[in-house]
């Protein structure tokens, strides 16, 4: 019986380790998603094996580590070029934007919105991409914010797709906020204070919330509280503003927050009649307690 020796592992080149590492500390960084539940994302999951390879001295194929990461998972990343004026947009509000789209190399492309035919969505419906959708909240009038997009989240999404558009590619927006309404109240002292952060999925616009809500003066005596748990969407405008934005980044389970509601936030956000009647004292401030179930 003849034996070969055992062909010798040819050592990987310095550069190629170092090459790769500064790949994953990028891909780490730019990546500050993760599921709601707590665990690692696939994409974590990913970086952590190949970082494992590096560690045993195991050849990194460039293609099998493309394969292992989606871009589903990339944030969308968002630069405010110019600040804007007045409250910033929120949950349920109608928008008018100006926008143009580009490639991440900086070609223009044909999707685009002007001032003289702004595209008009109500945040929350879920009638545009999202990319555009979340990337407007936070923005205040007259101001202009760069969105870098996953295509998950811009024309990668199969609501959205378009022939002339790229399906599998990060896209940039240039966005300018021309109106948002309706008006909001301006420096009303409406604060949130986070008391236990709870499990489940993050509660976003657009989505049903089940809650509990306790309703106290600044003096501590408790004007309400509900005997069932409320079901209501942020966005809808079916409940007072100071809960439908208060709730907003929640947990869907055992999340509890207390709420500091100055009159200006005690209405829905179009006026209307909300869902429930909460009995309000005139003219006050009051601390809202709400518990998710």
């Amino acid at each position: 019986m003849f034996f070969r020796k055992k062909r010798e592992q040819q050592p990987q080149p310095t550069w190629l380790k170092w090459a790769v590492l500064a790949f994953i500390v990028l891909a780490i960084i730019s990546n500050n998603h993760r599921k709601t539940n707590g665990e690692p994302t696939p994409l974590e999951n990913a970086l952590h094996k190949t970082a494992a390879d590096i560690e045993n001295n195991k050849t990194v194929n460039f293609a099998e580590l493309k394969n292992r990461i989606t871009t589903d998972y990339v944030p969308l990343r968002a630069q405010d070029i110019k600040p804007g004026k007045g409250p910033p947009v929120v949950c349920g509000q109608t928008v008018a934007i100006a926008y143009q789209s580009f490639s991440v190399e900086g070609k223009t492309l044909e999707d685009k919105a002007d001032k003289d035919k702004p595209l008009r969505f109500t945040v929350g419906e879920g009638a545009v991409m999202p990319a555009l959708e979340e990337g407007v909240i936070d923005m205040k009038p007259g101001g202009k914010r760069r969105l870098t997009s996953p295509p998950a989240m811009a024309y990668g999404s199969e609501t959205f797709a378009r022939k002339d558009m790229p399906a599998d590619a990060p896209v940039r927006f240039e966005v300018e906020l021309l109106s948002a309404t309706p008006a909001l109240p301006e420096n009303a002292p409406y604060r949130i204070a986070v008391k236990q952060e709870g499990q489940g999925s993050t509660i976003g616009c657009g989505q049903s919330v089940q809650a509990r809500v306790t309703i106290w003066t600044i003096d501590g005596v408790m004007v309400f509280t509900t005997k069932e748990p409320i079901r209501f969407t942020p966005g809808k405008s079916e409940i007072f503003m100071g809960l439908e934005q208060g709730v907003l980044g929640m947990r869907e389970q055992g999340s509890a927050r207390t709420l500091i509601v100055p009159p200006a936030y005690q209405k829905t956000l179009n006026g209307n009649a909300p869902a429930v009647d909460f009995p309000f004292p005139k003219a006050q401030t009051v601390l809202v307690e709400v518990e998710t179930q």
